[in-house]
């Protein structure tokens, strides 16, 4: 299945999710990682990019809702992806924008 989504998506819990668990709170059986298209306009470009992402939608929901930092609810995912879940700013942009790192 693949959800798409954009910036301006109020976020609600799952159907099947009666309540979403507190960070780092095990879950049996319940986690599962979904592939997600999600849509983003570039703060530096305007233009609205897209980044495919494998992740739990009870982890993404704690961190739309403040319940944790992006790297505590959804460690598993790139530097690059969690960036473009908060900023909109792809990874090739992040040079343009703020001049290359060494």
């Amino acid at each position: 299945m693949l959800h798409r989504y954009d910036q301006r998506l109020i976020v609600t819990q799952p159907p099947r999710c009666r309540k979403v668990p507190d960070v780092g709170e095990t879950l049996k059986g319940n986690n599962m990682k979904t592939m997600h298209c999600i849509d983003m306009k570039s703060p530096f470009t305007g233009k609205v990019n897209s980044m495919f992402m494998l992740f739990d939608w009870v982890d993404f929901i704690k961190w739309k809702e403040g319940r944790g930092l992006i790297q505590d609810c959804l460690p598993y995912l790139s530097e690059d992806e969690r960036e473009f879940l908060k900023t909109g700013y792809m990874p090739e942009e992040w040079g343009q924008a703020f001049g290359e790192q060494e």
